[in-house]
């Protein structure tokens, strides 16, 4: 009898960490692949800002996140209720972030505008602030359109 208590003794914690190991490959595979945001747009006629959340795709680098949440932004809120920041056309050429500074280049259709986009200033401003609210080891963001840069503006 006490030989087969000492092979339970063995077999037991065995078979905890082969049942904790399958647990865990298991909740490796079906991880979330999607990361929460929130993205803010002003609202059409008043001064007020919209904070909207939704989930992005998840990334694995800064610059790659970066590059898929602007891309997600540019397509404006979910709501007709409030503004887009840019015209509908726009697209992001390229996000790289160095040194806590993220380079953000937008295509030429940014310079259009509709009854249904905010003003330039107040779009590169809610981009800022989108950025930096959402990204915290970006502290400064560098707007480029068609590769030039773009003023400096406060959030």
């Amino acid at each position: 009898m006490k030989e087969s208590v000492k092979k339970l003794a063995v077999y037991i914690p065995l078979a905890l960490c082969v049942l904790a190991l399958g647990i865990s490959l298991t909740a490796f595979m079906f991880r979330n692949r999607w990361h929460r945001v929130v993205m803010y747009f002003p609202q059409y006629g008043a001064e007020g800002i919209y904070a909207e959340p939704r989930l992005v795709p998840a990334s694995d680098s800064v610059g790659e996140a970066l590059e898929v949440f602007t891309g997600e932004l540019l397509l404006g809120p979910e709501t007709n209720r409030y503004q887009r920041l840019f015209n509908k056309e726009t697209t992001v050429e390229f996000c790289i972030v160095k040194d806590g500074t993220a380079f953000v280049g937008l295509s030429k259709k940014t310079l259009f505008f509709s009854g249904e986009t905010a003003d330039s200033k107040t779009g590169i401003s809610m981009l800022k602030r989108n950025i930096v609210k959402n990204f915290t080891s970006i502290d400064n963001v560098e707007v480029y359109i068609d590769s030039i840069g773009v003023m400096q503006t406060d959030f």
